[in-house]
């Protein structure tokens, strides 16, 4: 059995964070600072288990935080079978899949991570089978694809979807800044 554990960027304070220490069920894992998602293996169904996770950065490792609790079981949600992304002028992401068979049980939620260049990243959850990710959540000008895992009302998720196309993110340019107009004199 297994678990996944993801976070939110924590605060760097000053120092850009390093990498992130998560432990729990008798493992370590350390990742990249890009990295916000990990697999938790060799676990037992039944069995309750708790992670934790904290940032390492410069000036040391910054206090950890508990997840839920969480218990693997046997009946494992189906993921997704398929995921699109488009990009869309405002700025968004709008990132769409067909509902999953919760081999029965009801699909609660579906959690949506953005991969770019190696690096894994939750961008949020939706109850239905679409995501729209905020303007200025994805870094505009990089190329991004998509996962989708389906978690069902006894919060076991599934494996992550295929993954989406790739898209980059865009928007209208901004307002230019100090603008100002003088006089010029004539000249003859």
């Amino acid at each position: 059995a297994q678990a996944r554990v993801s976070w939110r960027p924590a605060p760097a304070n000053g120092a850009a964070i390093i990498r992130y220490v998560v432990e729990g069920a008798g493992q370590r894992h350390e990742v990249g600072a890009n990295q916000r998602a990990v697999e938790i293996k060799g676990l037992t169904n039944g069995e309750t288990y708790r992670f934790s996770v904290h940032a390492v950065n410069a000036k040391g490792a910054g206090p950890s935080r508990s997840s839920n609790r969480v218990t693997p079981t046997a009946a494992v949600p189906d993921p997704p079978a398929r995921v699109t992304a488009q990009e869309r002028p405002d700025g968004t992401v709008l990132v769409r899949w067909p509902a999953a068979n919760g081999q029965g049980n009801r699909i609660a939620r579906y959690a949506v991570t953005a991969s770019s260049a190696g690096a894994n990243a939750p961008v949020g959850e939706s109850t239905k089978t679409e995501l729209v990710v905020p303007a200025g959540e994805l870094e505009y000008g990089t190329q991004y694809a998509f996962t989708v895992v389906s978690v069902n009302d006894r919060g076991v998720a599934s494996a992550s979807s295929p993954v989406s196309n790739t898209v980059v993110p865009y928007a209208a340019p901004g307002r230019p800044t100090e603008l100002r107009a003088s006089t010029v004199p004539d000249r003859p």
